[in-house]
């Protein structure tokens, strides 16, 4: 099997693309806009044409909640137009188009998780660009799985995005973190996400499915628990309320409670601690390289 993995050189995207390589595929791996333009029709579909691969993992995105806030025409371009165009090419090419879809679809009302089959309602712009490139897919494609995902932990991508680094960096230079104690989701390690995704693709049951580790946890949580797993002083990540420290509005509440995910491929997930101290060890085992 030949993969094309958008955004490969991200948290996810670059676990993704090393998950389909380490299973026997061809991995194609578009490292980010100096790679291709999302955005430019033309471009992508010639591309996907030449590579002719037989499943597309789009993971390109522009994904930072509060510059999109500010800056919504960009946001659409590359979250919900650069898919259009990843949608056009597998339609093109008849290849299976896996889409890293988001929690951010939901507003975050419901008192209990989220399943597959509640209606998204997203109430800020990331959240209304990712369901309406949901939208362009199931217009465009067949052959497609949405992905939604939740908050992500894992040891790739850009130093500067990847949250553990980020702990380490500013509570080593002396730095208190902030962290919301009123957003609740199921939060999920990159590498569990991309070997699910490896056997998502090698079926063909097509659909919207909810992915991410087992429990639930607000982001002041889980940012504590690393540093304290990092054996940093859990003591300077402090709890606060995601309106004083964010610009974008964000969902209190979306956890993952999935119907149809496990039931379909079988797959039994992880809880996100025992994920976590996996994901810290392999951190430790590696020399911290990134």
């Amino acid at each position: 099997m030949k993969s094309l993995v958008s955004g490969a050189s991200g948290l996810l995207g670059r676990e993704i693309a090393d998950a389909f390589e380490a299973a026997g595929c061809q991995t194609v791996r578009l490292m980010g806009r100096n790679s291709i333009d999302i955005t430019n029709t033309p471009e992508i579909i010639g591309f996907v044409e030449k590579e002719k691969p037989d499943v597309i993992i789009h993971c390109a995105g522009f994904r930072d909640l509060d510059e999109i806030e500010k800056n919504e025409a960009q946001g659409f371009a590359v979250n919900t137009f650069g898919t259009k165009n990843m949608a056009l090419a597998a339609a093109r090419t008849g290849s299976k188009l896996i889409y890293i879809s988001s929690d951010a679809v939901y507003d975050g009302e419901k008192k209990t998780g989220y399943h597959e089959y509640d209606l998204p309602n997203p109430i800020n712009v990331y959240g209304k660009s990712k369901y309406m490139a949901e939208q362009e897919i199931r217009a465009l494609c067949q052959k497609y799985f949405i992905i939604r995902t939740a908050w992500l932990f894992g040891l790739k991508g850009h130093r500067e995005n990847n949250v553990i680094y980020t702990i380490i960096d500013k509570i080593n230079a002396g730095e208190t973190i902030q962290a919301s104690g009123d957003q609740l989701c199921s939060p999920s390690y990159t590498l569990d996400i991309a070997q699910a995704l490896v056997a998502v693709a090698a079926t063909e049951y097509y659909g919207t499915y909810l992915v991410s580790n087992k429990g639930s946890a607000s982001r002041y949580e889980v940012t504590r628990t690393i540093a304290e797993l990092l054996g940093l002083d859990g003591r300077k990540v402090t709890q606060a309320d995601s309106g004083k420290i964010r610009l974008a509005k964000r969902a209190k509440n979306t956890i993952f409670d999935s119907i149809a995910f496990s039931r379909t491929f079988g797959i039994d997930m992880a809880f996100w601690k025992d994920a976590l101290q996996r994901c810290i060890a392999a951190y430790k085992k590696t020399g911290a390289e990134n």
